[in-house]
């Protein structure tokens, strides 16, 4: 049979499992009284407004730095055009959580800024494969496509767009790139379809009629290549690639 324990080693038992407990209960309140300043300044940066955000954002950085906070400050440090301040922040949620989809999105996009494709690929990357959030992991795919488009890694760079936009098209700059890629590597009907959903998009950019009419004339579509042609200059009647398109 053991032996029951002495009093004094079950007093210090429990006086260690009383001291767990309180850290324990004080380190979420921490938590859940940072998540609240945190939420309170991204509704602040919903309103454009990331100087204040910055308040709330600092406090909940000051209650005990995690990558969430640090992320969440540099999210305004973007807004302000701060990218010194942006990477700071950054770099110091990937070192305590690198695992981070956001925090490795958030460094890809300061690498394309840098025009470092090849950092901005890799982090890109990196998000891709720890993100379970649909929109993170579309925005990351685009991002990757276009850090691959500037290494000339067309194929690749293709498929990353094909994934990021899926079948909604809604990102005008994305579809833009991803056109041209189509028309570099030879696809022009697909080049086409991309661009006949920009001009639905936005009727009043001339340069999505016009190289909707070069596509055109690649598949040797003429008549209907001259109508956009027409279209684009009645938008810019001197628009110098619509006119050489005409002619």
């Amino acid at each position: 049979m053991a032996l029951p324990a002495p009093r004094p080693v079950i007093l210090n038992i429990l006086r260690s499992v009383f001291i767990l407990g309180s850290i324990m209960a004080a380190t979420t309140v921490t938590a859940q009284s940072a998540q609240r300043l945190i939420m309170q300044g991204d509704s602040l940066l919903r309103l454009e407004k990331p100087q204040r955000a910055l308040e709330y954002y600092d406090r909940a950085v000051a209650m005990g730095p995690s990558a969430g906070s640090h992320l969440a400050r540099a999210r305004a440090w973007y807004m302000l055009d701060r990218m010194d301040r942006f990477l700071v922040d950054v770099d110091k949620a990937l070192r305590l959580d690198s695992a981070s989809a956001e925090a490795h999105y958030q460094r890809a996009l300061y690498a394309m800024r840098a025009d470092d494709a090849a950092k901005a690929d890799y982090h890109a990357g990196q998000a891709i494969n720890y993100t379970n959030d649909k929109r993170l992991r579309s925005q990351s795919y685009i991002l990757r496509g276009e850090a691959r488009a500037e290494l000339k890694r067309n194929a690749q760079a293709i498929e990353d767009f094909e994934m990021g936009l899926g079948t909604e098209m809604v990102d005008a700059p994305a579809m833009r790139t991803l056109a041209r890629l189509y028309d570099a590597t030879g696809r022009h009907s697909e080049a086409l379809h991309v661009l006949e959903r920009l001009c639905e998009m936005d009727p009043a950019d001339v340069g999505n009629w016009t190289n909707r009419g070069y596509e055109l004339i690649m598949l040797e579509r003429y008549d209907e290549a001259l109508k956009m042609v027409e279209r684009a200059l009645e938008i810019d009647k001197d628009e110098p690639v619509a006119l050489s398109n005409r002619a």
